[in-house]
């Protein structure tokens, strides 16, 4: 006898019910049907609705990134996608490339801001020493050491009360500004540890500057420059945002789009996702189609019968008449084998009582 041809069938029905429905299909001796891999199930339909998620995430980020760099009136331009062909998913994903690259515009230009900011507070601190012709990175020669340092404008400076404690020194004011006055002190080596005592009386605070070389004008001048170019680097990604902002509409079209999926797409997740849910898959032959239709007609679940791929095929159980034989060895349908025994044990004893 021939082997019949194989069917895949699906169904998703009330937990509650599982029992119920399983004991109707073996009864029928043409179904041989186990629990399906609920995870599988579920994490596709997760993964889903976090690439969903993700995505309105980027067109909503876009869609501000416009309105940030362009405020006030825009170019209002009739949006350039027909709500049909975004529906058919046409243009989503050109819009979502364009939300991608305002994000990483963004990016971009922060990154460029904060170092343009750096530069600035970096020309700031160097501006009140400006006027000292010394390198910044010079700490003194081999018998004198230079100390550069601020005091509060208030503090008491008296060049002679350094000179009563160590005469081999001296003290310059470099400028002052409304709150702070700038010092460079000069002193021999040898009696450097002698002047922290002075210094502390005048709030001293030590200056260093690490990262420079060469006197402060030439510094001021570099950073200027790298000031300069960071501006115009910002500026001309300003503009690539300004430009998109005539496919503001299509975004916000492209938004409301993928807003609905994702309701779809969370409704859907309800329904497969609960508890109270469970998928049943399994094989049945085509021409026990209807009858197990029928037998399932008095729940309330879902069926997917249909025709298996041809990778599927290739593990479908063989059944001459109206026992299955397994194709390949495995644990899919041992729920099944012990419904079976049960069922015949059951009957066996009734018929015996």
């Amino acid at each position: 006898m021939a082997a019949a041809k194989m069917k895949k069938i699906t169904v998703y029905a009330a937990r509650d019910d599982k029992d119920d429905i399983l004991r109707s299909l073996m009864m029928l001796g043409r179904v041989e049907i186990s629990e399906a891999d609920e995870q599988s199930v579920f994490s596709r339909e997760c993964a889903d609705t976090e690439r969903l998620y993700a995505e309105h995430m980027s067109l909503a980020r876009g869609i501000e990134i416009i309105g940030q760099y362009t405020p006030g009136k825009k170019p209002r331009v009739k949006a350039q996608i027909q709500s049909g062909d975004l529906l058919d998913g046409v243009h989503t994903e050109d819009c979502l490339e364009l939300a991608r690259r305002l994000e990483a515009l963004d990016v971009k230009i922060r990154g460029l801001e904060t170092e343009a900011q750096n530069e600035k507070s970096f020309i700031d601190s160097l501006t009140p020493w400006a006027g000292l012709d010394i390198p910044l990175d010079c700490d003194g020669t081999e018998n004198a050491a230079l100390i550069l340092g601020v005091v509060p404008l208030s503090a008491d400076v008296k060049a002679e009360e350094l000179y009563g404690v160590v005469p081999e020194s001296e003290v310059f004011v470099v400028s002052s500004d409304t709150q702070w006055r700038y010092l460079a002190l000069v002193c021999l080596c040898g009696r450097l540890e002698e002047v922290p005592a002075v210094l502390a009386r005048w709030f001293f605070s030590v200056v260093s500057f690490k990262n420079a070389n060469g006197t402060a004008a030439d510094n001021i001048k570099k950073a200027r420059c790298r000031l300069d170019d960071l501006t115009a680097e910002a500026a001309r990604f300003k503009s690539e945002v300004e430009a998109a902002a005539v496919r503001e509409d299509d975004l916000k079209l492209c938004y409301d789009h993928i807003g609905t999926k994702i309701a779809r797409a969370e409704a859907s997740e309800r329904l497969a996702g609960t508890r109270f849910v469970v998928a049943l898959a399994g094989w049945l032959p085509a021409d026990s189609e209807p009858e197990v239709i029928v037998a399932l007609s008095k729940y309330q679940c879902a069926l997917d019968i249909r025709d298996p791929s041809p990778d599927e095929a290739e593990s479908a159980p063989v059944t001459r008449g109206r026992f299955f034989t397994k194709a390949r060895k495995g644990p899919a349908f041992e729920p099944l084998a012990i419904e079976t025994r049960y069922v015949s044990v059951k009957n066996e004893s009734a018929q015996g009582g």
